[in-house]
């Protein structure tokens, strides 16, 4: 009985076993693409080794945006493809990325570096999107090697940062993928050369670049130790001037003749011996270990004179509309200064990992000491600097900066419909903001000042104008007594405030027409009287009433009465005791004379007969 009952719970275990091993294959399949997301970094980076022994990297980087070179290999089938798939076949393609990382791998914020994609023509900074940066492809087994037309451009871009740095190059499926490959396996140390002279460190650097045209373009150029031939301090290509490639887009190439052909620049530590090789060979014989004895300075070594010139004196700017124009002292030279170069740039984004690239705008002559930069936005703040250049092209230190915002002329127009008002009637206001060219300065807001009596201007309101208009309507009550008003715009980062003209309102006094018997005797006395507004002082004499006859179907003024103000309310009350001289229809008007603070004013007319 006991082995009867114990199968039906054999076959029952087994069955959940079952169950159990299929959940968990299911459960792994799953799974899988989790796992392979965590596949293995490749193996590769900077070539470290060539027939010659050489290091295919540089050992240091100014931190001023010149120009370094490297070529990086991936030997055997180390990658990944897009699908996690182990690659083995050529035609594999990677964006590359050349990083610099305080640490041995990438430090988030603190990386810092561009990379010069050839085929966009444009440098890319490290935070850019993948799909901005270089494409490698690999070759047969899934590699990627160097040859002598695999070279990648970087660039550190920051002049506020120097020391010990790693290069980490990095490379990105295209067409996406789940991660990252990453060169992460003991990337090579460099030293970011301090060569903008604002940071003092023992690692400052100066620049190194070819001065005279040799014929030596797309040549492996190099700064190596007198003392270790096979250390390479400094590596990059020769470059045609001619064209856009990649060594023209550093701060210190100028413009015009003095780039040549062949031309590059280099960064190297102060005061130690190099050797500068082109294919591996000393160029010039007569450079060998040469050594440079000032920092912030940029030292052509093909030149058979190698001191820069000094500073220029400090520079001035003066902004005006879309331009500025900058104003420097004069540098000395042992051989003479030949000309100044100006540089020109503007803040980078808030909380972008990288300086501002100055750009060589302007090449003066030797005797000049000022030149106007035009066509710029107003509005914006643009930062200069000037370097002194010799016969040789040696440049020296940069003169210290000097910022300039241009600012819009604006030109404010100022109307008031009508000049005198109604006493409590109000009066309307017409104004226009434009530029010196006319154009208009939309929604902008405007403030209405007025100064009442000669009084201390005060604000009235602000106006809005219509969504993109610059010009001001409205009705504005009318003042209590004669006020000066005026417009004034304050301007901003892009346009210069303006006042426009003074426009005086000047309001009537308020009189009530005279009342008065609708008849009257010859030549005997009636009482007349009136309203007036605003109050006017007790026993004042401001009204007058005009007293007209009519002959010949025409009014004739026949006398004038004098009137005394009384205190009535709120108000005035003129009246006066007069007689008509003669029978008929008149007619009575009174009049206010004009004052300091109202315009004259006349009533409308009280009719009656005299017997």
């Amino acid at each position: 009985m006991h082995s009867t009952t114990s199968a039906p719970r054999t076959r029952r275990r087994l069955a959940f076993l079952t169950l159990l091993a299929a959940l968990l294959l299911l459960a792994l399949a799953q799974a899988a693409p989790v796992l392979a997301a965590s596949r293995p970094d490749y193996t590769g980076g900077p070539v470290t080794s060539n027939s010659d022994g050489k290091a295919d990297f540089p050992l240091y980087v100014p931190n001023d945006y010149t120009v370094s070179a490297l070529r990086f290999t991936v030997a055997g089938s180390t990658l990944y493809d897009k699908d996690n798939n182990l690659v083995t076949t050529a035609g594999v393609q990677y964006y590359v990325k050349i990083r610099l990382s305080p640490t041995a791998t990438p430090a988030g914020t603190l990386n810092r570096g561009f990379t010069w994609n050839p085929t966009s023509q444009t440098w890319v900074q490290e935070r850019e999107d993948w799909t901005s940066f270089p494409i490698v492809t690999t070759v047969a087994g899934g590699a990627i090697t160097a040859t002598n037309t695999s070279w990648a451009y970087f660039r550190f871009g920051n002049t506020n940062d120097a020391g010990t740095y790693y290069i980490i190059v990095s490379l990105q499926p295209v067409g996406g993928g789940s991660g990252m490959t990453q060169n992460n396996a003991s990337p090579p140390a460099i030293t970011v050369l301090d060569t903008a002279g604002t940071i003092a460190t023992a690692t400052d650097g100066f620049v190194v670049h070819n001065g005279v045209a040799t014929g030596i373009v797309a040549k492996r150029a190099e700064l190596t130790s007198s003392a270790a031939a096979t250390t390479v301090w400094a590596l990059t290509r020769s470059t045609d001037t001619s064209t856009t490639a990649p060594l023209q887009i550093m701060p210190d190439v100028w413009t015009g003749a003095a780039a040549v052909s062949g031309d590059f620049a280099l960064g190297a530590p102060v005061g130690a011996a190099f050797d500068a090789r082109m294919q591996n060979s000393i160029w010039p014989s007569l450079a060998s270990s040469f050594t440079g004895p000032l920092a912030d300075v940029n030292v052509a070594l093909g030149a058979a004179e190698t001191t820069p010139p000094s500073a220029p004196g400090a520079p001035s700017a003066a902004a005006g509309d879309t331009t500025a124009t900058v104003s420097w002292g004069t540098a000395t030279d042992d051989t003479g200064v030949t000309g100044y170069v100006v540089y020109r740039w503007v803040d980078p984004p808030l909380g972008a990992a990288f300086s501002a690239l100055p750009v060589a705008v302007h090449t003066a002559t030797g005797t000049e000491a000022s030149w106007t930069d035009t066509g710029l936005a107003n509005g914006t703040t643009y930062h200069y600097l000037v370097r002194a250049m010799d016969a040789a092209t040696n440049v020296g230190p940069r003169s210290t900066t000097v910022d300039a915002t241009p600012v819009g002329v604006t030109a404010l127009t100022f109307g008031a419909t009508p000049t005198t008002v109604a006493w409590g009637k109000p009066w309307t206001l017409s104004g226009a903001l434009s530029t010196a060219a006319g154009a208009a300065v939309p929604d902008a807001p405007v403030k209405l000042m007025q100064s009442v009596g000669g009084g201390a201007w005060t604000l009235v309101s602000t106006l809005t104008p219509a969504a993109g208009t610059s010009t001001y309507t409205g009705s504005i009550a009318a003042p209590t007594q004669k006020t000066t008003y005026k417009l004034a715009y304050e301007g901003t980062a892009a346009y210069a405030g303006a006042i426009s003209r003074s426009v005086t309102v000047t309001p009537q006094v308020k009189l009530g027409h005279p009342v008065a018997p609708s008849t009257v005797k010859k030549k005997k006395s009636f009482n007349v009287y009136g309203s007036l507004t605003p109050k006017a002082n007790a026993g004042s004499k401001t009204v007058k009433i005009k007293c007209y006859v009519k002959k010949s179907g025409k009014w004739v003024l026949k006398k004038t009465v004098t009137t005394k103000n009384s205190n009535k309310g709120s108000a005035s009350q003129y009246k006066a005791s007069t007689s008509l001289p003669s029978k008929g229809s008149w007619k009575l008007v009174a009049s206010a004379a004009a004052t300091s603070k109202y315009a004259a004013t006349t009533s409308s007319p009280e009719y009656l007969k005299v017997k």
